[in-house]
């Protein structure tokens, strides 16, 4: 989630970010969603960093983009020093979500299984409610509490 808006590009990614976990259903004001959404950006970021704090490793993959054969697509793999995939670790704990292109990891999994697994670990973070998908359940209560009706996602 994005939590440091310095351009207009970034603002949209927010604010897709924003429809994405539901917080822009379940409280009206963009004020509100806005602050919601860069305090969970905030929390992604700062256990991003107790993750790395340690020595870690970046595994590197060149491949040509597509559409543009003079360029390479770089895609980079971090491993923390237990070995962890950073990326699994994330979304396993809720404070990413399996988004993007996916490449073939370190431990030689293809894309599409790497994407796979990635998308279980969301779905068992929402399933125990975690990080992401919690701003949804909260907030909604809380609209409950107020007289509001919050339409679920």
């Amino acid at each position: 989630m994005e939590w440091h808006i310095g351009d207009d590009t970034d603002a949209r990614r927010l604010r897709a970010q924003r429809r994405y976990f539901g917080i822009a259903e379940v409280t009206p004001k963009a004020a509100d969603a806005i602050t919601i959404a860069k305090g969970f950006g905030k929390d992604a970021a700062e256990t991003t960093a107790a993750l790395l704090a340690k020595p870690f490793t970046v595994h590197i993959r060149f491949r040509k983009a597509l559409g543009d054969g003079k360029h390479l697509r770089i895609y980079a793999f971090v491993e923390t020093t237990d070995g962890t995939d950073l990326a699994a670790e994330l979304v396993k704990q809720g404070a990413a979500r399996a988004f993007g292109i996916f490449d073939d990891d370190p431990q030689e999994r293809s894309a599409a299984e790497y994407e796979k697994a990635l998308v279980d670990l969301e779905l068992q973070a929402a399933k125990r409610r975690l990080a992401w998908h919690l701003v949804q359940n909260q907030l909604g209560q809380a609209a409950r509490r107020a007289g509001g009706a919050t339409q679920g996602r």
